[in-house]
């Protein structure tokens, strides 16, 4: 993931949808176990988006002077809903 070029530590956070790739996922927690930084996952909603208020919530908790980077997939195509 590109976000491997972003130097990360144990004040930042990757904040990532429920309902991300697998294949993201996989790499987010591997990362972010590596650089110490946290892992937020957003929930999703009933109609398979995400919770904007959870993710408003993550956004504004974010400690200062930290890097917080969000992985959204757009149109997420994993579990054939469209």
């Amino acid at each position: 993931m590109a976000f491997k070029s972003i130097i990360l530590g144990p004040n930042d956070r990757v904040i990532m949808a429920e309902n991300e790739y697998a294949g993201n996922i996989v790499a987010a927690k591997s990362y972010t176990a590596q650089t110490g930084a946290s892992l937020v996952v957003i929930p999703s909603c009933n109609e398979k988006g995400i919770d904007l208020k959870v993710l408003d919530k993550a956004l504004k908790s974010g400690k200062p002077n930290s890097t917080t980077i969000m992985c959204l997939t757009h149109n997420n195509t994993s579990d054939s809903l469209i």
